[in-house]
């Protein structure tokens, strides 16, 4: 049985939940279909805190559709990583960080964690450019790595990136940004190699249209989030 079938068959048999709000849609202005889409709960405590922080950062529904992260998206630099949410310090952040899927605490089928050829996909995005309150060139696509280890480093073998990492860079006196840091996998299934598109330039990662990134992006390769993570991160100078 390939992969996708038998993650979604693992998340078909789990309880209902509520809906993301659709105030929290309209006041971020996202016209998707998200706050009328039945969301099925986290499959554990550790998953269901992720979910609900994405969802009080508004990344969901404004930057992703919701979804059930299924394992934990670990962001680490140097000296520092990534926590729903933490506020780290853009100079910290120049080089790219290991990105690293972990199953512990996550309840995942047996042949999931031991498949070596799991083809997936790391994102990061900004959707505050320039800022929160004028996202005119959100979102701004700030690194895309295609990876085919599951359990292993992105920044060991067998690697590529299709967009090269940039490091946060919030203008001046523009506020907190959320970066966001998403995993995908082929909603077929595939352990093929991936022939993914590149954005033609990271502002709004090549549209034309404001509020335009990687949901579109991701829809349009055939890819379904089932991992996230982010921080805050701001330039102080006024």
């Amino acid at each position: 049985m390939v992969l996708f079938s038998t993650l979604w068959k693992t998340l078909a048999l789990l309880p209902a939940a509520g809906l993301v709000s659709a105030d929290v849609a309209a006041e971020e202005g996202y016209l998707g279909a998200a706050a009328e889409q039945r969301m099925m709960s986290p499959p554990n405590k550790e998953m269901n805190r992720v979910h609900e922080e994405l969802v009080r950062a508004r990344i969901i529904p404004t930057v992703i559709d919701d979804f059930i992260p299924i394992l934990e998206l670990k962001v680490a630099w140097k000296h520092l990583h990534a926590d729903l949410g933490n506020i780290l310090h853009p100079p910290y952040l120049q080089v790219a960080p290991s990105v690293h899927l972990d199953h512990v605490g996550a309840k995942v089928p047996s042949d999931i964690m031991t498949d070596s050829s799991m083809t997936y996909v790391i994102v990061m995005t900004d959707p505050d450019a320039p800022s929160r309150q004028d996202p005119k060139w959100s979102e701004f696509c700030h690194w895309i790595r295609a990876s085919y280890l599951a359990f292993d480093s992105v920044t060991g073998r067998r690697r590529k990136d299709l967009v090269e990492y940039t490091p946060p860079a919030p203008p001046a006196g523009t506020g907190p940004h959320r970066y966001v840091f998403l995993a995908f996998i082929p909603a077929n299934g595939t352990r093929k190699r991936l022939h993914l598109t590149t954005p033609s330039a990271r502002v709004r990662w090549g549209s034309d249209t404001e509020r335009t990134g990687v949901r579109d992006w991701a829809n349009v390769n055939g890819l379904v989030p089932f991992a996230a993570n982010f921080i805050y991160a701001e330039n102080k100078r006024q």
